[in-house]
């Protein structure tokens, strides 16, 4: 139950880190004086739930957790950017919005950074991590190898 709840709490963790890249692609005009605090709050939130659910596994391979969580964040946050750059490609969908929409998501620089920084964090986390939970490993002692006659057959 408690590998349950760390999972379902790396999720949330996921959704405000994602929720948090989208908002990074906000127009810095539109209420500029709102859009930091915004993106510290979601931060917070997605900290706190990672936190949580890494308390629940005792921290057992957190670098191999939070990295997961981080890539897959900014690698969904990426499939919906790039949905949406297909879409604005697209005369008759530009057609659809009204101008002021259009704008609304276009701080490239700071939401290319909320993608990247995630996704380069997340990557070189799972890349530190060994793979090795100290916990769980229970390796046997190695076999001493056959002393004496060696087989014909095996020395070809």
């Amino acid at each position: 139950m408690r590998r349950v709840s760390s999972i379902v709490l790396y999720v949330v963790a996921g959704f405000f880190l994602y929720a948090m890249t989208i908002m990074a692609f906000a127009h810095p005009d539109t209420n500029a004086w709102i859009k930091w605090p915004i993106l510290g709050v979601l931060f917070a939130c997605s900290f706190v739930a990672m936190c949580l659910g890494l308390a629940l596994q005792s921290f057992r391979r957190w670098r191999r957790d939070v990295g997961i969580t981080l890539l897959s964040a900014a690698g969904f946050c990426a499939f919906v950017v790039l949905t949406f750059a297909c879409l604005f490609m697209d005369e008759e969908f530009r057609a659809m919005l009204n101008p002021q929409a259009r704008t609304l998501f276009s701080d490239y620089v700071t939401g290319a950074a909320a993608v990247v920084a995630p996704a380069a964090i997340g990557w070189l986390l799972v890349r530190a991590d060994k793979g090795e939970d100290p916990a769980a490993t229970t390796n046997p002692p190695p076999v001493p190898p056959a002393s004496g006659n060696s087989d014909a057959r095996t020395s070809g």
